[in-house]
């Protein structure tokens, strides 16, 4: 019995038709040997470049299988069922074969007419039929894995954006997850393939993954906080040495500044004309990663007639208002050492000959700092003849 319609509609054996072909079959042998596979009607497109679409491949008719097929399936076209497996038939009784078909999805007809399912390898790549033969396209589950196959079938491999989303797959298709490397750089993609960008928390450790998926090392400058990334790109915590010097990290991972037996500072607290809106911080601006309002004790705040900077004079029983800024790690020393000339600090000279010193002092809510205050001989000049700023705070002046 002949069944047409989709394959996926109809796979049952046929009946009553063996018997009509060993009656066809007892005519002239010459009928089999004028048999002739017709040219199939011509479709639209094919699903791949490379593809034998719409040509009609040759099958040796000397077959007696294929005889058999081809005398039941010039009494009707489209699909019939043989055996374990589903065939097409054109419009000319031809089976088809070694070629594409479309039939409301493509499908393609193997060795002998065998529709096929599974996997199908050609010229130009990997396919995956579903079990009605039916070609898929976009994502695929097979055997636990996830594949990806492109509008055209082609399954796809390396980086694939999907809705907006990238993907990696490997050389057989295989979508990745975890940590992958690729081009030189570390990508970390989450348990859905999705490639992550941002902070990820994976294996007891922080990484940051930039705006390309890139994992960063380093220093990490993340909006106005400063974080150090090692080689492999865990995120420090607590004390740390950076290119030498100590560092010292919070509990999230922001630089504090370096510790203060190297002789270096993450931070200057500024009480005068270094002030956000004074006169004179453009010196800072550019160079400092974030800044706060605070304060610093045994600190007095005064001014001299005929002066528009006030002193810091360090005096027990007093607090001076200011901000602290936290400067960029990699241009610390730099900024510091502008700020020396602006100030006119030279740390090659003693203290009795300048009218600023550069020292590191504690913050009320926070670490050490530098901060320039009076010299010596400035300190007693201006206890003699200068005023208290009242409240310690010169914007209130």
């Amino acid at each position: 019995m002949w069944r047409g319609g989709h394959p996926a509609a109809q796979k049952s054996g046929f009946e009553g038709w063996r018997a009509t072909v060993k009656l066809r079959l007892l005519v002239s042998g010459a009928l089999v040997g004028v048999l002739v596979i017709g040219t199939p009607t011509a479709a639209t497109s094919t699903p791949a470049r490379g593809s034998s679409f719409g040509v009609e491949n040759a099958i040796d008719a000397g077959s007696a299988s294929f005889a058999e097929r081809a005398v039941r399936s010039s009494a009707r076209s489209g699909w019939f069922f043989e055996g374990d497996a589903w065939y097409y038939a054109n419009a000319h009784g031809g089976v088809r074969a070694n070629e594409w078909l479309w039939d409301g999805a493509w499908y393609y007809l193997g060795e002998g007419g065998t529709m096929a399912t599974g996997w199908l390898v050609r010229p130009e790549g990997r396919y995956f039929l579903n079990s009605s033969g039916q070609m898929r396209v976009g994502w695929v589950k097979t055997e636990n894995k996830w594949y990806y196959f492109a509008a055209n079938g082609l399954m796809r491999t390396g980086w694939v954006s999907v809705a907006g989303t990238w993907y990696y797959l490997n050389a057989d298709g295989e979508m990745r997850t975890g940590w992958v490397y690729v081009g030189g750089a570390w990508f970390y993609l989450a348990q859905s393939g999705a490639m992550a960008m941002g902070w990820v928390w994976t294996g007891g450790a922080w990484y940051y993954l930039t705006q390309s998926g890139a994992m960063a090392t380093g220093w990490l400058q993340n909006g106005a906080k400063w974080y150090y990334l090692t080689q492999s790109g865990a995120m420090v915590t607590g004390r740390h040495v950076v290119e030498g010097r100590a560092s010292l990290f919070d509990d999230g991972g922001v630089w504090l500044g370096y510790e203060s037996g190297h002789h270096q500072a993450s931070a200057v607290f500024a009480y005068g004309t270094l002030r956000t809106g004074e006169r004179n911080h453009g010196y800072l601006s550019g160079s400092y990663a974030s800044t706060a309002l605070t304060s610093m004790d045994g600190l007095a705040l005064y001014r001299m007639s005929g002066y528009t900077a006030p002193w810091a004079v360090e005096q027990s029983g007093y607090v001076t208002k200011g901000e602290v800024f936290w400067l960029h790690p990699a241009t610390a020393t730099k900024t510091i050492t502008i700020l020396d000339r602006l100030e006119r600090y030279d740390s090659t000279q003693p203290p009795e000959n300048q009218s600023y010193v550069r020292v590191m002092r504690p913050m009320v809510e926070g670490p050490l700092s530098w901060v320039y205050v009076a010299g010596p001989r400035t300190a007693k000049w201006l206890k003699s003849g200068g005023s208290l700023i009242p409240f310690g705070d010169w914007k209130r002046r």
